[in-house]
């Protein structure tokens, strides 16, 4: 069947629906908040990560849409959601920075307009990285990501330590996670203490087998 549409239909409205969609959401929130998005705020284009979760599998199910899924290529349903909202999430802002970027005209002495397109963009933007500056932070971003992926796939069902861990992306003290979370703040001491030895455990190998598994995405 073409798309997995119907196959993805049943799944979802099947026992496991509730439960792939939840983690969906889980993973559009991490993914947003590596970006820099925090709860509360809008994220480019959409309300929220429930939203672009949620867009995404009307992209998926709808006669017309515009995902598709190849069971074969990924048995895993979840896994091929997550790559689609892995896009829509990095789709959002490139597009936000585009048009953040505002068009620049100088007029010379001798009266002739020049646009920024005339000019090196290190020179009108020296804040700006270059490709291979760029290149970097793309591959620490990703590896970061990948690291927190494969943190919450080892302690998922463990709802203190996966709330810790997605606390520490929007806030910076056990003090603050404490209120985030609502555990006590001992609590959330020895919640880190496991998530940093389980994070030690991770090897750096697979960390960066995800990160490029990512990047492919």
């Amino acid at each position: 069947m073409s798309s997995g549409r119907e196959r993805a239909a049943s799944i979802l409205n099947g026992p496991q629906g509730s439960e792939i969609y939840r983690q969906l959401v889980r993973y559009a929130d991490l993914l947003a908040r590596m970006r820099g998005w925090r709860t509360g705020a809008t994220l480019p284009g959409v309300a929220s990560p429930s939203s672009l979760a949620h867009n995404v599998i009307v992209k998926l199910l709808e006669p017309d849409g515009a995902r598709t899924w190849d069971e074969e290529k990924e048995p895993s349903l979840l896994n091929a959601l997550k790559g689609m909202v892995r896009s829509e999430i990095g789709h959002l802002y490139k597009k936000l920075e585009e048009t953040l970027v505002e068009p620049i005209s100088i007029l010379l002495p001798d009266g002739e307009e020049r646009t920024g397109d005339s000019f090196a963009s290190a020179t009108l933007h020296p804040e700006e990285l270059d490709p291979e500056q760029e290149l970097l932070r793309q591959e620490r971003e990703n590896l970061g990501l990948a690291a927190m992926t494969l943190l919450l796939r080892e302690v998922e069902g463990n709802n203190e330590l996966e709330s810790v861990a997605l606390a520490i992306c929007d806030a910076d003290s056990s003090a603050e996670i404490a209120a985030v979370t609502g555990l006590p703040v001992q609590r959330v001491y020895s919640a880190r203490r496991e998530l940093d030895r389980i994070v030690r455990k991770i090897p750096r190998a697979r960390v960066m087998r995800a990160a490029r598994d990512m990047g492919r995405s």
